[in-house]
């Protein structure tokens, strides 16, 4: 991965890293944001992240800024549009849990 997708020039380091730990770990927006830039990558055999990602548990604020910083506004745009219509599908919601 270029340096502008994976290192400070990717955001803020309390957006990159997880503070928390003792050694270096994403955070999830991280590694969502990283994923898809390998989904998207034309040099990556990765597939794009699944659709059924537990999405409040992200920060919206923080992938938003990351995927400024990272240049990946519009991929973040298109999963989004898909994870919207994955989760409006009846069978998806059929099959999930009704907690």
């Amino acid at each position: 991965m270029p340096a502008r997708v994976l290192n400070e020039q990717a955001g803020d380091l309390e957006d990159r890293l997880d503070v928390d730990v003792k050694y270096p770990r994403a955070t999830r927006e991280k590694a969502l944001m990283d994923w898809i830039y390998l989904g998207a990558s034309r040099y990556s055999k990765i597939a794009g992240p699944p659709l059924d990602v537990e999405i409040e548990r992200l920060d919206t604020s923080r992938l938003r800024r990351l995927a400024r910083s990272m240049d990946l506004v519009e991929e973040l745009k298109a999963w989004q549009v898909r994870k919207r219509k994955y989760d409006a599908d009846p069978d998806v919601k059929a099959n999930s849990s009704a907690e």
